[in-house]
């Protein structure tokens, strides 16, 4: 995690319920972890904030040991948006659900699922009458 503190706060949550996992402080498009050594990737919301998509799966590839696992939760754009609207920062930089599955099959991915049966959210903007 890019914080601190909720390295923390998960380590602890984790030590007390006797979990063997290890949570730890870095960016995720320059994780300071030596190649091939991480069993398993989860991402619950980090990667729909990382500027450079690519970077950050890439970055989890190369941690990841052979046959290891990834599991990614994270926010997508079904298409572009609309230029003439001021959006927030973080739906900027949401990847195009079209692009991510080509991306991480291109960085060496296999067995890539990408499940949208839950994608509730969705926002349509009404056009303006002239």
């Amino acid at each position: 995690d890019i914080s601190e503190e909720e390295v923390k706060h998960a380590t602890l949550r984790a030590h007390e319920r006797g979990a063997n996992v290890r949570f730890i402080h870095g960016d995720l498009e320059q994780l300071p972890i030596p190649d091939s050594c991480i069993d398993v990737v989860i991402s619950n919301g980090a990667f729909c904030l990382v500027p450079n998509k690519r970077r950050g799966f890439e970055e989890a590839y190369r941690v990841l040991k052979p046959g290891g696992r990834m599991v990614v939760c994270t926010s997508t754009v079904k298409e572009d948006l609309p230029e003439d609207i001021k959006w927030p920062v973080c739906m900027q930089v949401f990847v195009k659900l079209k692009e991510l599955e080509p991306m991480v099959k291109d960085i060496g991915f296999e067995g890539v699922v990408i499940d949208a049966s839950d994608s509730l959210m969705s926002v349509e903007v009404e056009e303006e009458e002239e």
